[in-house]
């Protein structure tokens, strides 16, 4: 027995070995994408890590199901007529899980130390002429120019949320992982229940006051109505099939597309679509490295690009994915068909003309392969053989995805061991805004492939200042045109992957992120 199934085995069966809960108690277990490592969601952006932020931590401010956002910790707050001086004046009765009251003080801290972490955070940093609790609910931020995107930072639902903690935690340096998850939120981690790699265990918080609204996205009233959730990792997808039909799991967030069917099959079991945006797939383009530096061997490959036969490699079946030609994922805010030309109107012959038109000479290009993820195995593939139908000389180079990871850091030569592009994929929610990764544009200091547009740089920090929605629309036009123009990065479709729960559990939100409270199991 390999050591994955023998311990997906000894979980079941130290579940099956836990006496039934008290009559009075109840209990959601659910199998998560992936098992619970680091506990602190300002480190990492693990999801794993960042859906366990959501049970213990509260933030200042949520975004609802129409990527609004909305008060949560925040009672009220005012901006001044010339957008510099911000007032968020906390709600009464805020506690931590050790029983004491949350204070400004706390979201001060909590604020300095996710801002050293996170991107839109460390805009807003550089803006703070000063941040200071004037009272015991106070937070009083001062600007040195208009941050039209406030609302939306402090309210950001990944990868880094503005998770609040206790002052005496927030203090700890935001380059070392805390290790004390005291949060405010609906549900209190059980540390000495938990066992790395196999189960993390949360029970309802006795401090914890939902506001007395109706739930929506991350905003709304949190309420527990279950007393414990225990989030068992099954990593072997047919061991995890048979505790969800036999009742022995409740929730399976991300069950394999190929055991859908016998899913569906089971009348107590319910299987459907709850994330709006799905998982983005994405091939990012060197913009160092030749002949990937040439912006019409870039344009070329964007045009090969056929979305439905990709999504068909790795979902199979057409109602789980969708195409999608706009750089903002389909379904956000900002998403438009501004520059998409390329894109959305390609195909073999388009692209093979402008491959010819760029010069290109046969030169390799170099596919960094990642084999131990399933899609991202199918995505590579797919990858090099659309590539070589046009005319690109390929090679895959195996390896596994944290390798990868590694080498797409090297800005080396091809003949240096340098690379040309890779394939993956990640939830659209990161991916929402100008902010993403995927349109970082500063060359060198900027993410790997390191575009280098200074034009959609300047156009981020008009968007960032803006508050008029519709003005920031338009920006978010012009960020994509140049965008798509560059080939900052290529759309390869969005897989709307659906979750699977047994039909006594009641009240799952509707959204891109694992959230837990609103759930009941009758």
């Amino acid at each position: 027995m390999s050591t994955r199934k023998f311990l997906a085995a000894a979980v079941l069966a130290m579940l099956a070995a836990i006496s039934k809960p008290a009559l009075a108690e109840s209990v959601l277990r659910v199998v998560p994408l992936n098992e619970l490592k680091i506990l602190d969601p300002i480190w990492t952006t693990a999801y794993s890590t960042r859906d366990h932020g959501y049970l213990v931590y509260d933030t200042l401010f949520g975004m609802d199901e129409n990527f609004k956002p909305q008060s949560q910790m925040v009672e009220k707050w005012n901006v001044t007529g010339d957008q510099l001086t911000w007032t968020f004046v906390l709600r009464e009765g805020l506690k931590w899980h050790d029983g004491t009251a949350v204070t400004a003080e706390d979201c001060v801290a909590s604020l300095r130390r996710w801002a050293a972490r996170d991107t839109q955070g460390q805009i807003l940093a550089k803006l703070w002429t000063s941040l200071e609790a004037t009272d015991a609910r106070t937070i009083v931020m001062r600007l040195s120019a208009p941050f039209g995107m406030m609302l939306e930072t402090l309210g950001k639902q990944s990868s880094i949320p503005t998770f609040m903690m206790p002052k005496r935690i927030a203090m700890t340096d935001p380059f070392e992982a805390i290790k004390d998850p005291v949060g405010s939120g609906p549900f209190m981690f059980k540390s000495n229940e938990w066992v790395l790699g196999s189960k993390a265990v949360y029970v309802k918080s006795p401090y914890y006051t939902p506001r007395n609204e109706p739930p929506s996205g991350t905003a709304g009233g949190k309420v527990a109505k279950v007393d414990r959730i225990e989030v068992v990792s099954l990593p072997d997808a047919g061991t995890a099939l048979n505790a969800l039909q036999t009742g022995e799991v409740d929730y399976w967030v991300q069950p394999v597309t190929d055991l859908l069917p016998i899913l569906k099959t089971n009348s107590d079991i319910e299987v459907k679509i709850n994330d709006p945006l799905g998982w983005l797939a994405f091939l990012r383009l060197n913009h160092l490295a030749a002949p990937t530096d040439n912006k019409l061997v870039r344009q070329a490959i964007l045009a090969s690009i056929d979305q439905a036969a990709f999504m068909t490699s790795i979902v199979g079946d057409k109602a789980y994915y969708k195409t999608c030609f706009s750089l903002f994922p389909c379904g956000s805010p900002w998403a438009s068909d501004a520059g998409n030309e390329i894109a959305s109107h390609g195909g073999i012959e388009k692209a093979k003309a402008l491959l010819k038109q760029s010069g290109y000479k046969g030169e390799k290009a170099i596919i960094l392969h990642a084999t131990d993820s399933a899609n991202n195995n199918s995505l590579g593939l797919m990858v090099a053989e659309t590539l070589g139908k046009i005319g690109i000389n390929v090679e895959l180079q195996a390896m596994d995805y944290q390798t990868l990871v590694a080498r797409r850091a090297k800005k080396d030569s091809i003949a240096n061991g340098g690379w040309n592009m890779f394939a993956t994929q990640g939830i659209a929610l990161d991916y929402l805004d100008p902010f993403s990764v995927l349109l970082t544009a500063s060359g060198d200091t900027g993410w790997a492939g390191w575009v280098n547009e200074p034009k959609i740089e300047e156009l981020k920090k008009k968007f960032a200042a803006e508050p008029d929605m519709e003005r920031r629309k338009a920006i978010a036009r012009q960020i994509q045109e140049i965008a798509f123009d560059t080939v900052a990065y290529v759309p390869l479709g969005i897989a709307t992957l659906p979750i699977a729960y047994r039909k006594n559990v009641k009240g799952i939100i509707s959204s891109p992120l694992n959230l837990y409270w609103n759930i009941s199991v009758n």
